[in-house]
């Protein structure tokens, strides 16, 4: 069992936190501005983090269907529903 559990890589298994780009993205509400960092996709595009908008200018974002919205961050999992792409450690299912 050990031997099994040397093997394997556990940073697979950890998603990471993507790093920001040295781009920003500028929200303007009214006469107020909202940085907002940008994180390189993995395969997709990039992305505006959106989660300090809440406690910043206390909005929220709407999307329905889910459809513009990452929703977690995965280093074996990619998914295009647009495309029809399923990939699972890099394997088209």
């Amino acid at each position: 069992m050990n031997k099994i559990k040397d093997k394997l890589d556990l940073s697979l298994v950890k998603p990471t936190e993507p790093k920001p780009e040295e781009q920003k993205a500028i929200l303007k509400v009214g006469d107020k501005e909202y940085e907002l960092p940008i994180l390189k996709g993995t395969l997709g595009q990039d992305l505006i983090d959106v989660r300090s908008l809440l406690s910043q200018a206390n909005l929220m974002t709407y999307d329905p269907g889910f459809m513009c919205t990452a929703s977690c961050i995965s280093n074996i999992c990619y998914i295009n529903g647009e495309k029809g792409e399923l990939l699972y450690r890099g394997y088209k299912i």
